[in-house]
């Protein structure tokens, strides 16, 4: 890219023609991770994001992969944290919590344990 000094200097111009012609490519790659429209756009707009912060560290000749690279380590960012369940979505429509009643050890703290006759 010839204008990879303006970028630098964050020509919004300059910005702007970068960007562009990425960002259909961005998020269909983006898509194929999380096979939802929303959330693709929102990960490709969080790439962009990081792509404006990161501006300086951009080589001239590396930018495409570099943009893909951060748009995968994204998806997969975004797949780590919706994967994790919280504990409020084991419990039932009574509100009891099925894992935690489960959970429950009858046998004692360690110095109960050690107080009670062999």
């Amino acid at each position: 890219m010839k204008n990879m000094e303006n970028i630098h200097k964050n020509d919004e111009k300059t910005i702007e023609l970068l960007i562009a012609p990425h960002l259909n490519p961005i998020y269909g790659f983006v898509f194929q991770y999380v096979k939802n429209a929303s959330d693709a756009e929102d990960i490709t707009q969080e790439v962009f994001v990081k792509a404006w912060r990161n501006l300086k560290k951009i080589k001239q000749k590396k930018f495409k992969t570099w943009l893909f690279r951060v748009a995968r380590n994204t998806a997969i960012d975004f797949l780590r944290k919706k994967r994790a369940i919280p504990f409020s979505d084991f419990e039932n429509k009574a509100g009891e919590n099925i894992l935690i009643e489960n959970l429950t050890d009858e046998t004692g703290l360690p110095d109960e344990i050690l107080a009670k006759p062999l």
